[in-house]
């Protein structure tokens, strides 16, 4: 490292006009030394049990400090940069989200909010609410899909559909419930305790029945909230509800996160139910 420096230093303020080719070799020389600087970082990382990795950047030549800082300023510049750009773009889409929503048909609504949900961000309420509004009505059109996405769409982002929103895909899932796909069935009933919102009879009616059927289908994680759902939401369930689900939950049980087992041995403590 210092000898490439040193000759960069030879050359360098002594008033002499560098030639092109002086000038690749000034670069390559600067390039090989930045080279040389990072490894030796590498090897001066240092972890302790209760600090963060740090870097010791003691000894290290001045002008490799001013490289290495100047390298980071510009990649957290470039990732602020690119923060912003992804912000700035989302701000755009939504604002033309708004605008479009009203041509939208169910499964673009199904989708746009889950979008949201999978960027870690939340809609401007003027999105929520055309959202809302274009899926009051388009919610006659709704698939099991639509349904079941929308709904959990809103719990995940924590928001309640509006009034009229919520009665209209309550009847929409409940009319749909024979199309669902175990995941969908346990999103739905998920959805209904994030929201803290009871089903009423038809769509519970609807609900557990394909729950049942399709227990074995779950995966931990669905069977896990499934069963959750059933405790808080139907304490008269069937006891062949219960047995379908805790046989899919000790099937499941070997792949399921520590989370799902908490969950589940509660579910049976507040049910008064003996897991079998």
């Amino acid at each position: 490292v210092e000898f490439f420096l040193r000759l960069d230093s030879r050359y360098s303020g002594t008033g002499q006009p560098e030639g092109v080719a002086w000038s690749r070799s000034r670069g390559a020389c600067l390039a090989f030394a930045f080279l040389a600087a990072t490894a030796l970082v590498a090897q001066r990382l240092t972890l302790t049990p209760s600090s963060r990795t740090r870097v010791d950047l003691q000894g290290l030549h001045p002008q490799l400090k001013v490289a290495l800082d100047s390298a980071k300023f510009h990649r957290e510049a470039a990732d602020a940069s690119k923060s912003l750009l992804a912000e700035s773009l989302l701000a755009v889409l939504g604002e033309r989200a708004v605008e479009v929503a009203p041509n939208m048909g169910p499964g673009h609504i199904a989708t746009t909010l889950v979008a949201y949900v999978h960027l870690h961000a939340q809609p401007p309420d003027a999105l929520f609410e055309a959202l809302g509004e274009r899926a009051q009505q388009v919610a006659s059109r709704m698939t099991a899909s639509d349904a079941a996405t929308t709904l959990s769409a809103y719990a995940a982002l924590g928001k309640q559909p509006p009034g009229p929103l919520w009665a209209l895909l309550e009847g929409r899932l409940a009319e749909v419930a024979s199309d669902m796909t175990a995941q969908q069935v346990a999103d739905s009933l998920d959805a209904c305790v994030a929201l803290q919102r009871q089903p009423g009879l038809p769509l519970l009616g609807a609900l557990l029945p394909r729950a049942e059927l399709l227990a074995s289908d779950m995966n931990p994680g669905a069977a896990a909230r499934t069963i959750t759902a059933v405790s808080k939401l139907a304490k008269g369930a069937r006891d062949s509800l219960w047995t379908a689900l805790g046989k899919q939950a000790k099937r499941t049980a070997p792949k399921m996160k520590a989370n799902d087992v908490v969950n589940i041995v509660d579910a049976y403590a507040v049910s008064g139910k003996q897991p079998g």
